[in-house]
């Protein structure tokens, strides 16, 4: 995925382009933007198209998961579908980028979806999963969509690990290109794949082991070693025999933690303690803490994904291991990845993010490109090269 055809490389001027965004961000209960970090990272393209002078920028996102019926109308769903509005991100977006235009939903011409007129030259469409033939990757939606624009531009790298129509059935219908800051995803996580700074040391917690073993398969060899923790760290040592009570443990996924344990055991660094509730492990411990940022000092790159501890809401006295890990990396002299939305929060929460050197946008996206799985949404951004 190292060949991508890029913004830089369009004739932009004069043209229609269209943009898909990931702006599903969170949103609270007065419509305001609770973490624009996802907006933030696009904005640079955006601002790249207008200085190389496009005719006209339509932005493609998703916002949660609508419900829509079989056959009901857009007016339907809009009405079922309040809360999942583009309204206040589109409000945002105009004051944040200081444009002229309004929120209100109005008809797009020729559009399949209403939107918002951002400014003169920028169009926002209503939410794409408002459509059907968004999840299923119609080409019949994609081909509406492709009659907006003359170019697409890829800026949504945390969706390129699915099968959507406004990524993959579209980049083939119109000359296709990376997004700028797409383009630098890539690049980051192909430095692991391809040719990694040593030692190179993964961080790996939270609850869901299952994305995270095809990685650890295809980094086992390059990497130097794995500290775990979550349920990343009791679904291991449960593999070993280690008695972990109460606390949460993917069963299904024990035999195939065992198999990758014995590959390597001397890569894997597990707990030696926890901060324990009601039989539960939920944090790592003080020891633990300790020998991880031993390992971190010497680490020459870092990636990290998922939590060490519960960090929901209401469980703060369990994201000491969490913060604890996040102030030991900001402090080593590591080139410093992280991807993972509960990850990123506790960065943001403790105000550490211009502290690493790069944050992704999308979890999901970089246990898939990292683990050799399929990405459908950078197959159409090929380089004709």
């Amino acid at each position: 995925m190292s060949d991508l055809s890029l913004l830089t490389d369009q004739n932009c001027k004069g043209k229609r382009v269209l943009v898909r965004v990931d702006w599903n961000v969170p949103l609270g209960s007065r419509g305001e933007v609770l973490d624009p970090f996802r907006i933030q990272a696009s904005l640079p393209t955006l601002r790249e198209l207008k200085k190389r002078g496009a005719a006209q920028i339509v932005l493609l996102t998703h916002l949660g998961n609508p419900v829509v019926r079989p056959r009901e109308s857009i007016e339907r769903t809009l009405i079922g579908n309040r809360r999942l509005l583009l309204a206040p991100i589109a409000r945002y977006v105009i004051q944040e980028l200081g444009l002229a235009g309004d929120h209100e939903l109005r008809e797009i011409p020729d559009s399949p979806l209403p939107g918002y007129q951002l400014d003169p030259k920028i169009v926002l469409l209503e939410n794409l999963r408002f459509h059907p033939g968004e999840l299923t990757n119609d080409l019949d939606f994609a081909q509406q969509l492709a009659k907006l624009g003359d170019v697409f531009v890829n800026e949504a790298f945390s969706e390129s690990h699915r099968e959507v129509a406004s990524l993959v059935a579209l980049a083939n219908l119109l000359p296709a290109a990376a997004g700028l800051r797409l383009a630098d995803e890539v690049a980051y996580f192909n430095r692991f794949r391809e040719k990694a700074e040593k030692p190179l040391v993964i961080v790996l917690g939270g609850a869901k082991v299952h994305d995270k073993i095809g990685l650890i398969d295809n980094l086992l060899k390059k990497a130097d070693a794995f500290l775990l923790g979550g349920v990343m760290a009791n679904t291991f040592l449960a593999a070993q025999g280690t008695d972990m009570r109460k606390s949460l443990v993917e069963t299904d996924r024990i035999d195939a933690a065992k198999e990758l344990f014995n590959r390597a055991p001397q890569k894997f660094i597990l707990p030696l303690d926890f901060v324990w509730e009601r039989d539960r492990a939920l944090d790592i411990g003080p020891q633990t803490i300790a020998l991880y940022s031993r390992y971190i000092e010497k680490a020459k790159l870092v990636f990290w994904n998922g939590p060490m501890g519960w960090t929901a809401s209401g469980r703060e006295r369990f994201i000491h291991g969490t913060r604890t890990m996040a102030e030991t990396l900001t402090n080593s002299s590591a080139t410093t990845v992280v991807a993972g939305g509960d990850t990123l929060a506790v960065i943001d929460q403790y105000h550490l993010g211009d502290q690493f050197t790069f944050l992704s946008t999308g979890g999901g996206a970089a246990l898939a490109l990292l683990s050799n799985n399929p990405m459908p949404g950078l197959t159409g951004l090929a380089s004709a090269k």
